[in-house]
Formats: structure tokens, C-alpha cells, sequence
């Protein structure tokens, strides 16, 4: 058997390491919004169709779909944009610190 080399030994500049640090960290807000954005398609489908079978005359799922719906837009804006926004503010502050 082959032993691997261990690999925390090999050195990483500091761009690399903040770039990794980004991508992983934009890749986690995409995954928490994916979640969201399923949890309000199941959810305002199963109303959509408890409206459409209990109170057909009615359209109160509307309200819901909109309401939710404009969370999961400022949800969507903040994991694509305003992660990048809020990693950079982060850096600078840790190399402001990393000075003093």
C-alpha cells in the first residue's frame, strides 16, 4: 500500500487560500438558497392546490405566493450579490487587524 503525502504540508499563497475560501463559501449560500427556494415550490403548490379544491371562488394563495416570494427574491439577491459585497468588507478587515 501507498502512503499519500500529506497534504496540509504543501504551501498555498494567500490568494489562492481567499479565493478557495469565496468559492466555497458562495457555493454554500447558493445551496441554503436552493433549499429555500424548494421549500417555497412544494409549500405554495400544495396550497395552490388546497385553494383550488376547498375554495375555488377564492384566490387567498396568492397572497402567500407574493409575501414568501419577495423574501425568496431578497434571499436570491443576497446569496448571489451580496455575499461577494460582505466577503470583501471581511477581508479588509482582517488585513486592517492583521497591521495593527
Amino acid at each position: 500500500m501507498e502512503i499519500r503525502e500529506n497534504r496540509m504540508t504543501d504551501e498555498v499563497s494567500l490568494e489562492d487560500y481567499k479565493r478557495a475560501y469565496r468559492e466555497s463559501l458562495i457555493q454554500y449560500e447558493l445551496k441554503i438558497f436552493k433549499i429555500h427556494l424548494m421549500a417555497y415550490l412544494i409549500t405554495n403548490g400544495a396550497l395552490l392546490v388546497a385553494n383550488l379544491l376547498f375554495t375555488p371562488g377564492k384566490y387567498w394563495v396568492i397572497w402567500p405566493i407574493l409575501g414568501w416570494g419577495l423574501g425568496v427574491v431578497f434571499h436570491y439577491i443576497k446569496a448571489v450579490h451580496g455575499i461577494e459585497a460582505e466577503l470583501i468588507r471581511k477581508e479588509v478587515q482582517a488585513e486592517e487587524r492583521a497591521r495593527e
